[in-house]
């Protein structure tokens, strides 16, 4: 395939993807608001939101680790001709005893590990976590074998299904709330949890049936699974850093009033509709640099991240501007309903400020990590992401005791401004066609595009008087991102048509 058809390949991917990411996202706003209305932000919803967050950390450690390890491997075994099923079942073996060993250990340990997340709590308020920890236990073992099918599609470009799962959350949640919060109450979110994971294993394991199988024979230790695990061990570390700094955010909300861990998982809830996007679309631009590394081809790599780079930050401008100056509208738009009290809107608030401005450094961080992990390392991604967690932690024990939850986001996103810096510079030793230089011209139209939407802002503020907060937020927005649009139009234009960022051969 020539450069053009690739590079309209790639973008048709992205669109789709992005299509339905936007539709899963649109959807989990909708289950957030459900939620936010049935259950508000309580010291019950925080207990809830700890013990499920147990279980999702450890899945994001395990699972973020194996796909990552897992697809440039998976690739270049499928590129020199060798049995990639039987590397898969080996996979599989491997990560399921994992998964069962750390469930046990949750499970056994309950009291100990809520003791740990929620230092503060005691009494029935703690014996409900303990509670609800053993109950989501081993659920961890269904989240890491549907991440190995999802893995698994991805390096065979086959992207939409895993972004169809987050579908099948938010309508599976939102049934069960309807059906049974009367009934149930609080625990419903309990009980949608495990439905929604038990249904994804079921949709991903037979979406990719064809790409694995199951061998009853012992474990082979061959050089693919040497090679999986030599990787692993960086990233086991790496992921384990960033899982205690979730644990020391959650820790620290504890600290600030009930309702405080929920506000900001709703917070997160909106940041995640950015975050996943980039996560979605790095997601296939790690496929592609996984798939021309393996052809030792760093030119098309590099012409590749060179158009995710201007892609991202072109769309992430306005987003992240918008996402700090009227974070107020959009949690009150979103979610100032039902038991959702003003207390909980304006702790949302402080919490999606502080992460608004991560949008951009999170997506150059995921997108020169995955590079590096391309070329199968993951010692300097690790080293970067260690440093950078470190900073966080330190951060937000500092602001957390001046700015509250605002502190603990905005140390996040000074964090990831540090990860994504150091892992720049660190990609540039593998592929010498990566040059900062061949963003000029960009830069100038993205420097006129934030003087102007800080412009508008600041007119609107000033001559517009709108009550009304969803009137406010839209018009706001679309007044924005007409005129910025209007101004980077050239550089829309050259992604759009893949010019001047891929090159004929």
């Amino acid at each position: 395939m020539n450069h053009a058809g690739r590079n309209r390949s790639i973008f048709k991917t992205v669109f789709s993807v992005s299509s339905v990411l936007l539709i899963a996202k649109l959807l989990g706003f909708v289950k957030q608001i459900v939620v936010a209305n049935a259950f508000g932000a309580t010291a019950d919803t925080d207990v809830i939101s700890l013990s499920q967050g147990i279980i999702t950390d450890f899945e994001f450690l395990i699972a973020q680790t194996m796909i990552t390890a897992f697809i440039p491997i998976y690739i270049s075994v499928k590129e020199n001709n060798q049995d990639e099923k039987h590397f898969v079942s080996n996979v599989l073996k491997i990560f399921g005893i994992i998964s069962i060993l750390i469930s046990s250990l949750i499970f056994a340990f309950s009291p100990m590990v809520s003791k740990i997340i929620a230092p503060s709590y005691s009494g029935e308020i703690f014996d409900s976590l303990v509670h609800n920890v053993r109950i989501y236990a081993f659920s961890l073992v269904i989240l890491v074998i549907t991440a190995i099918f999802n893995a698994l599609l991805k390096g065979n470009d086959s992207f939409l299904p895993g972004e169809i799962t987050s579908v099948n959350q938010s309508l599976v949640f939102i049934v069960c709330i309807i059906l049974f919060t009367n009934s149930l109450g609080v625990q419903t979110l309990i009980l949608s949890f495990l439905l929604y994971a038990a249904v994804n294993l079921f949709y991903l394991g037979m979406y990719s049936k064809k790409y694995w199988r199951f061998e009853l024979r012992g474990f082979t230790f061959d050089d693919n699974v040497k090679r999986l695990l030599k990787m692993i061990a960086p990233l086991l570390f790496s992921y384990a850093m960033v899982y205690i700094n979730q644990l020391v955010d959650k820790i620290l909300a504890t600290e600030l009033g009930g309702g405080t861990v929920t506000a900001m998982s709703y917070s997160a809830v909106l940041t995640n509709f950015i975050t996943g996007f980039t996560g979605a679309v790095c997601g296939i631009a790690f496929t592609r640099i996984a798939q021309n590394i393996a052809r030792k081809d760093d030119e098309k790599t590099a012409l590749i991240i060179r158009y995710f780079i201007t892609f991202f930050v072109t769309i992430l401008i306005p987003v992240t501007i918008i996402s700090i100056v009227n974070a107020k509208d959009i949690v009150t738009a979103v979610y100032g309903r039902g038991a959702f009290d003003s207390a909980a809107i304006e702790s949302s608030t402080y919490a999606l400020m502080g992460y608004g401005g991560m949008f951009i450094p999170c997506a150059l961080r995921e997108l020169f990590t995955r590079l590096q992990y391309g070329y199968q390392d993951s010692r300097g991604p690790t080293i970067n992401s260690t440093i950078s967690i470190v900073v966080n932690i330190i951060l937000s024990i500092v602001l957390s005791r001046f700015w509250g939850i605002l502190g603990i986001t905005v140390a996040s996103t000074i964090s990831v401004l540090i990860s994504a810096v150091m892992n720049i510079v660190s990609s540039r030793k593998h592929n010498r066609y990566l040059k900062i230089s061949d963003f000029k011209q960009d830069m100038i139209f993205w420097l006129i595009g934030i003087g102007a939407c800080i412009c508008v802002k600041v007119l609107i503020c000033k001559y517009i008087n709108i009550q009304n907060t969803y009137a406010r937020f839209c018009i706001t927005a679309m007044i924005t991102l007409s005129i910025y649009g209007v101004v980077v139009l050239p550089v829309i234009l050259r992604v759009l048509k893949g010019r001047n960022l891929y090159r004929n051969s």
